[in-house]
């Protein structure tokens, strides 16, 4: 009997792998990871989205996937009233009792795709947007001419244009789905009290009172260049004690960082607008921009990690060293419109430019990448805003030719196994504060403090220095390049050749950083998993409570020092999220948990890569 079960239970579960339809195979393990941890790739909601225009025809091979794609298109319709919940709550019943009539679903099918964990899901949510709670807003941005440092014009006429603008005055179109999602959100703009800034006419602003809530412009002295940073902090420490629920941080040029329809934030807005617990639990700190810097060259690169550290030890009470995060080994430089003629024998091809560079450092054979290669010859060539064009990338080995299609392009690699300690000897980084005396083929048991995190060399000894009595020194791996923080007090035979390196100078906390005049010293923020990313230019919206972790004393210094937040505005902008309570790795919007589906989606995240010399 046992075997007879498990028999039919693998027939079903192979049923819908099987099928003869490119979207279903792999959707229930897809299925299984977006309730487990909040991933689902938007290749799988295009997936799922294919399937249920098909589900007339796809419920007799595939019935569990098609119920499944209807329970998470009412989670990701939360947001569209009772009147769409309930026409897709009866396409589900529907749907049901046409599988379960003609024998198209058996009764393990239901145990083996998580059905009931999606409609438990969809319910909570439904639960938590009925669920009261004020929703006020306010926008925020500085503002000083129409045009910028480079002479592009920046006339705010954005704030009068769909998806915001006053609806009285635009009319919805078919390319225009909302208008007005500004009308309950107070704007509040910051004029850089300076000859050079123009402020803004009353023509334009009394039509900017049809658009908001209310506007109110402020005279204020902000930094001699540029900077966003000081007419933020100023709004927060003025407001610190009638703060709204949600502050919109934005920049006078936010078009070009969130993109001319504005997804994220209209989203954003849209939830704000329900007024419920779902829009407070799910909009504590959400990310507007769409460009996502990885490990930019403003934290390790030689002229650059001296004030990056200077930076970093005046805000926060932590090294940086102790996070581990290190400079890339290689670095790529772009050639636009040329291709390398070989393919690396034996590599996959239409990998992410990511996966790609990650493959040919492995490879000493490989030269650099090639992305944006048509698959076939014949085939039309992807064009620079073509979804897939990210995963046409391919590692390869030859010469430098150019491209035929005129839009391929390529990084040629230039490697170094010296180069990311070279970076950080080039900057004064600061001196040990313990010494540490190196035990060949022996290891110390236990990890201090819990930390696991294996890090370089330098890295672990700066944690340990930081961790104080708590750690007797750190062991090594045969490299000598993975190392972790131990707790233990005697030395044991290594039986895989690691190194330990015990401790035996100071061991007082904190001693790698000196309290300096207008040092803040928050609590450091968590490290997160994976490299330390975040995206660009500060613009975000932030729940009331991340920011009242700051205490009004802080946020007065910081908007108070001008001259420090111009010099170091494009640092702040990388650490603006882990001020505010996220990792340092921040999380894409796609990939956080956190976030409702309607909202992971609701823009596209565009990377640059430091290795990429972005700084």
């Amino acid at each position: 009997v046992v075997a007879v079960l498990a028999a039919l239970v693998a027939v079903a579960a192979a049923r819908c792998d099987e099928a003869q339809s490119p979207d279903l195979p792999g959707l229930k393990e897809a299925a299984w990871a977006w309730y487990r941890d909040g991933a689902m790739s938007v290749e799988d909601t295009e997936r799922w989205s294919h399937m249920l225009a098909n589900r007339t025809s796809l419920v007799e091979v595939c019935a569990p996937g098609v119920l499944q794609g209807l329970v998470l298109k009412i989670e990701e319709t939360v947001l569209d009233g009772p009147q769409e919940r309930a026409a897709l709550t009866g396409a589900y019943v529907q749907a049901l009792q046409i599988a379960v009539v003609r024998g198209y679903l058996e009764p393990q099918e239901l145990v083996l795709w998580p059905i009931t964990k999606g409609w438990e899901r969809a319910e909570h949510q439904r639960l938590l947007l009925g669920t009261p709670r004020s929703g006020t807003s306010a926008m925020v941005l500085n503002y000083c001419t129409s045009a910028d440092r480079f002479g592009q014009a920046h006339d705010l006429a954005w704030l009068l244009e769909p998806p915001f603008g006053d609806p009285t005055q635009v009319q919805p179109t078919e390319e225009v789905e909302h208008v007005g999602l500004l009308r309950r959100t107070d704007l509040y703009i910051y004029i850089v009290d300076a000859p050079k800034c123009t402020g803004l006419n009353e023509t334009f602003v009394e039509k900017l009172r049809g658009a908001v809530r209310s506007v109110h412009l402020e005279r204020y002295r902000g930094g001699p260049a540029r900077e966003e940073q000081s007419a933020y902090f100023k709004f927060l420490a003025d407001h610190y004690d009638d703060l709204p629920d949600f502050t919109i941080f934005v920049h006078p040029d936010a078009p070009e960082h969130q993109g001319e329809e504005f997804e994220a934030l209209s989203a954003a807005l849209q939830l704000i607008h329900t007024e419920s617990e779902l829009a407070h639990r799910s909009l504590q700190y959400y990310p507007l921009s769409l460009q996502m810097v990885v490990e930019p060259m403003r934290t390790w690169g030689v002229g650059f990690f001296d004030d990056w550290i200077e930076f970093w030890d005046r805000l926060f009470d932590r090294p940086w060293e102790t996070y581990g995060f290190e400079p890339p080994r290689c670095l790529w430089r772009q050639h636009t419109g040329f291709f390398i003629r070989g393919l690396l024998p034996g590599a996959p091809e239409q990998l992410s430019s990511e996966k790609a560079k990650e493959l040919c450092e492995s490879r000493e054979d490989c030269v650099g990448i090639t992305c944006g290669t048509p698959i076939e010859f014949e085939e039309e060539p992807l064009t620079g805003d073509h979804p897939n064009r990210s995963g046409t990338c391919s590692a390869r080995t030859g010469a430098l030719r150019e491209s035929p299609f005129g839009i391929e392009f390529s990084h040629m690699k230039n490697c170094s196994d010296a180069h990311a300690e070279a970076v950080y000897a080039a900057a004064q980084a600061p001196a040990p504060a313990a010494e540490y005396v190196p035990h060949l083929d022996m290891y110390l048991p236990g990890y201090a403090a819990d930390d696991e995190l294996e890090r370089p060399q330098r890295a672990a000894q700066a944690q340990c220095d930081w961790l104080g009595p708590a750690c007797m020194g750190y062991t090594c791996d045969a490299s000598g390049r993975a190392c972790t923080v131990r707790g233990g007090e005697v030395l044991e035979p290594s039986p895989v050749g690691e190194m330990t390196f015990v401790k035996v100078g100071s061991s007082s906390v904190g001693t790698a950083a000196v309290l300096r005049d207008g040092d803040l010293r928050r609590p450091a923020p968590a490290r997160g998993a994976g490299k330390f990313q975040g995206y660009t230019g500060s613009q975000s919206v932030v729940h009331r409570d991340r920011i009242l972790a700051w205490s009004r004393e802080e946020l007065a210094a910081l908007a108070a020092d001008v001259d420090w937040l111009e010099r170091h505005t494009g640092m702040y902008e990388m650490v603006w999220h882990a001020m505010f309570g996220e990792p340092l790795s921040q999380p894409t919007r796609q990939d956080d948990p956190r976030i409702p589906m309607r909202l992971k989606w609701a823009a596209p995240t565009k990377y640059s890569w430091g290795d990429e010399y972005i700084v």
